[in-house]
């Protein structure tokens, strides 16, 4: 049976109208030690149910449990994450999982991230972690959403490429916002064949990593097989 541990909330940061990030007191110990990329399962019980949902960690290995939360349409937690939940509450919080992270032995590397939405959170992580950790290599962000307000972690996007102008690089694509110097549409194969096609290294690049809704990745997944 997989265990939950009691972790109390020490910071709620409103993101956008719809999602905040949620900042978890340090854990004693090296239980919660996990990979970019990696989630934690959160449990409460809400209207007398039992639920559980899963969360990718936005921060980078060793600086501790943090999240990103947008809310959706009749969902039980993320509706309490984004309205309900108070500094000082206390969640059950299972330790990091899942296979979707960076390889941390990989040094002098392009990566390119390809995401929507929330699909930013454990993106971040892997963005933070390598321009912190690794100063060879890069990292490519192309970054959809519906307007620049929905952008979430718009600001640390902004000061993580003001800070790191050599190893971050960001592509915004906007589907229902028109804004002069950034991409308009959906992040899909025309977007993706322009962005290719202007910048060559993106077709070399060492590891691509999607995250964000089922069409999304499938349309990525096929543009980046059929370019081999």
């Amino acid at each position: 049976m997989k265990k939950f541990y009691s972790l109390k909330v020490v910071e709620i940061e409103s993101l956008t109208s719809e999602s905040v990030k949620i900042v978890f007191a340090p854990v004693k110990g090296n239980n919660f030690d996990f990979k970019a990329g990696q989630y934690i399962t959160l449990r409460k019980e809400i209207n007398n149910e039992d639920v559980r949902r899963s969360y990718s960690l936005s921060s980078a290995p060793g600086e501790g449990i943090e999240i990103g939360v947008k809310r959706i349409e009749n969902g039980l937690m993320s509706t309490f994450l984004t309205k309900d939940l108070k500094v000082g509450d206390v969640l059950d919080v299972m330790l990091p999982m899942g296979n979707f992270f960076l390889d941390e032995n990989n040094e002098g590397k392009h990566y390119v991230a390809i995401c929507a939405g929330s699909g930013i959170t454990p993106i971040l992580s892997m963005i933070k972690y390598i321009v912190e950790q690794d100063s060879e290599s890069y990292f490519t962000l192309i970054y959809g959403n519906r307007s620049r307000n929905s952008i979430m972690f718009a600001q640390e996007l902004q000061d993580l490429e003001n800070n790191y102008q050599s190893q971050l690089f960001v592509h915004y694509v906007f589907s229902r916002e028109e804004v002069e110097n950034f991409l308009y549409g959906r992040v899909d194969e025309n977007i993706l064949k322009d962005l290719f096609q202007t910048n060559k290294e993106l077709g070399n690049a060492n590891s691509y990593f999607l995250c964000g809704p089922g069409q999304m990745i499938d349309n990525v997944n096929d543009f980046l097989l059929n370019l081999g």
